[in-house]
C-alpha cells in the first residue's frame, strides 16, 4: 500500500554507551491510490478518487436520491473497504396539486426514472394536458413536479 525510495541501515558499535546502534535515514513513503471498490453510479456521491492508503472518503446518496452515508478507507491492497451506500430514488409526490389540476400518476413518480405523470385540469376547469417529470428544485436535494 505504500511506495517509495529503500534506504539502508547500518548496526555499529557505539563506544560511548557500550551498545550497538542501527542508523540511517527513514524512508520517504507515500500511500498509493485505490483504484478497487470505489463507488459508481448516478445515485452515489464521494469523494474517493485519489484517495491513498489509510485514508477515509465519504460515499453518500446524490441529490434526487436517500440513504445513508458510509465512510470507506483505503486499504493497503489497494481497495476501498466497506459496501457503498444504497440509494433510494426520491419520490415526486403528486397528492398535493394546485386546486385547479389533477395528476394521472396515482402517488407519484420516482426521480430519475423517467417516467412522467400526465397532469389535467381538475373537474370544472378546463384546458390540455401536460407531462410533468420528477427533477430537482432548485438544483436539489429536493425534488419536485415539473412541467409545462
Amino acid at each position: 500500500g505504500y511506495s517509495g525510495t529503500p534506504q539502508t541501515y547500518t548496526c555499529a558499535w557505539n563506544s560511548t554507551s557500550g551498545n550497538v546502534k542501527l542508523s540511517g535515514s527513514l524512508p520517504q513513503c507515500e500511500g498509493r491510490p485505490c483504484t478497487d471498490n470505489v463507488p459508481t453510479g448516478t445515485s452515489i456521491s464521494h469523494n474517493c478518487n485519489g484517495v491513498t492508503t489509510g485514508n477515509n472518503c465519504t460515499a453518500s446518496c446524490a441529490a434526487g436520491y436517500t440513504g445513508n452515508a458510509v465512510q470507506m478507507t483505503c486499504q493497503a491492497n489497494g481497495a476501498l473497504s466497506g459496501t457503498p451506500p444504497s440509494c433510494t430514488a426520491k419520490l415526486c409526490s403528486a397528492t398535493n396539486p394546485p386546486p385547479q389540476t389533477a395528476f394521472a400518476c396515482g402517488s407519484g413518480v420516482r426521480f430519475g426514472s423517467g417516467a412522467t405523470c400526465a397532469a389535467t385540469c381538475a373537474t370544472g376547469f378546463t384546458g390540455g394536458m401536460s407531462d410533468y417529470t420528477c427533477g430537482l428544485q432548485g438544483g436539489g436535494p429536493s425534488v419536485s413536479l415539473g412541467g409545462t
